[in-house]
């Protein structure tokens, strides 16, 4: 990914607050939910965010029901975050993803604006405090999801395949009994 900045996170095009606000507008469309007065974004989106909508979903459906009971202020644990992990950065908008819908089923729209600004700050702050020094970029981030996004499919398969062989071992006991 070549651009015309030192580092491709300072690249409007891929600023944090596109990515959270893509997801959120993206999760919420998923449910038929329409977020009037979504703030504007750049529409040039590309590779970038549709890799990350695909890594967030598939986080969010392995992190099903765990994140309900979660407030989102224990989520984020301080304000000023010395560092921003890959894997984080994934939970992180997957979280405020999940929480949107949550919020907007409710009818609680500044919440979910609340929860879009915050959660691009926070990540924002933890980009810019570690990623220059960590060698951490976008185009990094984007290896690091064709590496996930393989692995979560492989589990996933891996389960199924094991359910199936549990099933078929559960049958075969029962013609048997």
């Amino acid at each position: 990914m070549v651009t015309q900045y030192q580092n491709d996170w300072e690249d409007p095009r891929l600023s944090v607050s596109g990515f959270v606000t893509d997801y959120i507008i993206w999760r919420l469309a998923i449910d038929e939910i329409e977020w009037l007065g979504v703030p504007t974004m750049i529409t040039d989106t590309g590779v970038e965010h549709d890799g990350m909508r695909k890594i967030c979903e598939m986080t969010e459906v392995q992190s099903a029901g765990e994140w309900c009971n979660i407030a989102f202020s224990l989520f984020f644990p301080n304000l000023h975050p010395s560092e921003m992990e890959y894997s984080y950065l994934i939970f992180a908008i997957s979280f405020a993803g999940a929480k949107s819908v949550e919020q907007a089923k409710k009818g609680k729209w500044i919440e979910v604006e609340w929860i879009r600004s915050y959660t691009s700050h926070y990540i924002y702050a933890g980009i810019r405090a570690s990623w220059e020094t960590t060698n951490q970029s976008w185009a990094g981030f984007m290896r690091y999801c064709r590496l996930a996004v393989c692995r979560l499919a492989f589990h996933a398969t891996s389960e199924r395949e094991n359910i199936s062989e549990e099933a078929a071992h559960a049958n075969r006991h029962a013609q048997l009994a």
